[in-house]
């Protein structure tokens, strides 16, 4: 539950950095889930002029660890989107620790272990596909990697296209490379990793049916069905985009049965 809370809580963060970096006003439905106590504690970001002036605000809000690191990101790139990469980052390091505390539970650690390796996966093709060195890719890694592992086969291959075809065969998991020589685009292969994942997080739920994992499968459900209904908002806006965002509505029901 603790890496939910702290799911929520960073997407409203990441939610008022975007605006200021975009210098576009935020709508007041991204802060709905803030209780009066929550946005009276973000209230210093929100107040910010700037992007960077924001980034400065965030140990106010009780956030200084992803201040240091962001500001310094950005201070060093002038990219905001790297910097807000760094506050993904940030809940995913967070994940990496609770997994080593939810040892006692096979269903929870699954199901973090399951979330935190696909944010490594992807990662790890996205540095790929930015020409990144395979040291500079095992780098971003969160948590131990195996020599042996997914994330080190695809910081050896050769090209993005030959990573994908190791990661489909590392993961025993058929439609990545098609996906990929499709498209050439590792969006695509994004989102069959993300339904890969929810997959095992739900089959992980009903292996017991009385246990924490249960209630954890359900929110992750919920929040699979919030994804959906945001995206079919966004293609009613921008209709020239239906096709392409229809790809990334999917229904999770039934799955892992």
């Amino acid at each position: 539950m603790e890496s939910l809370i702290a799911r929520w809580q960073l997407k409203h963060v990441q939610a008022i950095l975007a605006s200021k970096a975009s210098s576009l006003p935020l709508e007041d439905t991204y802060l709905d889930f803030l209780d009066e106590k929550g946005r009276a504690k973000i209230a210093p970001v929100l107040a910010a002029s700037t992007f960077e002036d924001a980034l400065a605000a965030l140990p106010a809000a009780g956030y200084g660890e992803i201040s240091a690191q962001t500001l310094a990101e950005y201070q060093r790139t002038r990219d905001f989107r790297s910097a807000l990469r760094r506050v993904d980052r940030h809940y995913y390091e967070l994940l990496s620790g609770l997994v080593a505390k939810e040892h006692a539970d096979r269903e929870l650690r699954l199901i973090l272990e399951s979330e935190l390796d696909f944010y490594n996966q992807t990662a790890a093709l996205r540095l790929k596909g930015a020409g990144a060195a395979p040291q500079r890719i095992m780098e971003e890694i969160i948590g131990e990697a195996e020599p042996s592992g997914a994330e080190q086969a695809i910081a050896n291959s050769a090209s993005v296209f030959e990573a994908v075809e190791a990661l489909q065969e590392r993961l025993g998991i058929q439609g990545l490379s098609e996906a990929y020589a499709a498209s050439r685009s590792l969006a695509d292969v994004e989102l069959l990793l993300e339904k890969r994942m929810f997959e095992k997080i739900l089959s992980a739920t009903r292996v017991s049916v009385l246990s924490l994992g249960t209630v954890l499968g359900y929110i992750y459900l919920k929040r699979r069905e919030i994804e959906n209904l945001r995206t079919i908002a966004i293609s009613l806006l921008f209709p020239g985009r239906k096709d392409q965002l229809r790809k990334s509505v999917y229904s999770m029901r039934g799955v892992g049965a």
